[in-house]
C-alpha cells in the first residue's frame, strides 16, 4: 500500500491529534486495551485486514501507519475535508473520540444543520461552509462535552480534559486579519 498525499489541514490536523493520543500505552485495567497514538489493537488489525496487509503488532507501528490509519479510517470516512480550517481538526479529535453517529451530531449542532441525524450530507457540508468558524468551534466542543457528560457509562472521565485541551489549542492559533 502506497502513502497517500496528505492536504494540508490533515497534516496539521495530525499535528493536534498526536499531542492529544500520545505515544504507546498499555494500562492494566484499560478495556480498550493497548493502544499507540490513539488507536487500539483490534481497530489496528482490522484496517490492516482490511488493506490485505499482514498482522503488525501495533507496537510497531511507525508514524507513516499511524498517518495512513487516520486519513483511511477517519479523515476521509468523515469527510473532514469538507470542513475548512480549523474546524475539521476539532472534527477530527471527536470523530476519533466518539463513535460515528455522534460525532457527526455534534459537528452538525456545531454549524446548526438540519437535521441532526448523524449523516454527513449536503447540508451538513454546506453549513459547515458558511458557519462562523469560532461559533462552529465551540459549538461542537460544547456538543462533545456534553455527550460525555450524558454517557458517563461509555466514556472514561479523562476525555472532557481532552475537549478543554483542544479549545485551549485552538484559542491560541493565529487568527485571519479581519
Amino acid at each position: 500500500m502506497s502513502a497517500p498525499t496528505y492536504n494540508a489541514d490533515f497534516t496539521r490536523a495530525m499535528d493536534l491529534l498526536m499531542k492529544l493520543e500520545g505515544g504507546y500505552a498499555d494500562l492494566a485495567g484499560d478495556p480498550g486495551g493497548a493502544t499507540k497514538c490513539g488507536i487500539t489493537d483490534l481497530m489496528w488489525q482490522s484496517w490492516r485486514t482490511s488493506y490485505g496487509l499482514s498482522p503488525k503488532p501495533l507496537q510497531a507501528a511507525t508514524e507513516d501507519d499511524v498517518w495512513a490509519f487516520y486519513w483511511d479510517m477517519y479523515w476521509c470516512p468523515f469527510h473532514c475535508q469538507g470542513v475548512p480550517w480549523p474546524l475539521s481538526a476539532v472534527y477530527l479529535q471527536c470523530a476519533v473520540n466518539l463513535d460515528p453517529g455522534s460525532a457527526i451530531k455534534c459537528l452538525q449542532i456545531g454549524v446548526m444543520a438540519r437535521p441532526v441525524d448523524g449523516i454527513f450530507g449536503p447540508e451538513t457540508q454546506h453549513r459547515a461552509s458558511v458557519m462562523p468558524l469560532n461559533h462552529a468551534i465551540l459549538q461542537l466542543l460544547a456538543a462533545q462535552s456534553a455527550f460525555y457528560a450524558f454517557h458517563p457509562e461509555r466514556y472514561e472521565s479523562g476525555l472532557q480534559d481532552r475537549v478543554t485541551a483542544v479549545y485551549k489549542w485552538w484559542r491560541v492559533l493565529p487568527r485571519p486579519p479581519v
